[in-house]
């Protein structure tokens, strides 16, 4: 799975070990990661993906103190800053507990849920929730995205309106990458929710322009960037 040779020559970049100089760094597997494309934790043995998560933990240098090292999955949470400019950082793991949307249709599995309905209504000036596929795309067919699991997406709206309801209503920021591209989309509810989402992929590949074919995300609000980018969410506070 995790080929720690090639993660290991990254590392030793030389813009790798500036960036690692000055800036706390953090990430989740994605399929291409495990070296195949919709890569889903059904597809590999248990203790294979439990090597490769420690393999990638070692990889970002992930605190002893981590959660992560004590359990399955990469998911995880961080509050940035104090008070009402706070952010809160919820990032998923989509890889380790999914299976084919053919079969049963799971991508986060029973803990990660129980952990999410725990963690999303912490109160914060801004909510960023990191997904590595796309939450926000109409494209239930040619491209990866929650859409296709449509049972999985209802249960992460209602958390998100629940929290809503309680009074802890703040602003929500979905992001995401895997598309080889950059875009924005947006999504208006019959309850009145609005979600957001911004996807900036890939950082050194692009695509061709000539894929806009197979991306036909109807709920696109942007035009799309196909070169190589990276997104930046600006006004937040120091990480203490």
């Amino acid at each position: 799975m995790l080929h720690m040779s090639w993660h290991g020559a990254f590392i030793t970049l030389p813009t790798n070990a500036i960036l690692r100089s000055s800036t706390w760094v953090s990430g989740v597997v994605d399929d291409h990661d495990w070296f195949q494309d919709d890569a889903r934790g059904e597809d590999f043995d248990l203790e294979l993906r439990r090597k490769s998560q420690s393999a990638f933990l070692d990889f970002l240098s992930e605190p002893e103190n981590s959660p992560r090292w004590g359990r399955d999955g990469m998911y995880i949470d961080y509050m940035i800053g104090t008070g009402p400019t706070a952010a809160h950082v919820i990032v998923l793991d989509v890889r380790f507990f999914s299976s084919s949307r053919r079969k049963s249709n799971i991508l986060l599995g029973d803990k990660q849920w129980e952990w999410l309905e725990s963690t999303f209504c912490k109160p914060a000036g801004i909510t960023l929730l990191f997904s590595s596929i796309q939450a926000l795309n109409g494209d239930s067919i040619m491209s990866e995205n929650w859409q296709q699991f449509p049972e999985e997406f209802d249960k992460l709206t209602k958390i998100i309106h629940g929290c809503n309801s309680l009074g802890t209503r703040q602003p929500l920021l979905i992001l995401s990458g895997d598309r080889h591209y950059s875009e924005m989309a947006q999504a208006s509810y019959k309850n009145g929710m609005k979600l957001t989402e911004v996807t900036s992929s890939g950082i050194t590949k692009g695509r061709p322009a000539a894929y806009t074919v197979f991306d036909c995300n109807p709920l696109r609000t942007s035009r799309i960037e196909w070169r190589p980018n990276a997104g930046v969410v600006s006004q937040l506070p120091s990480r203490a």
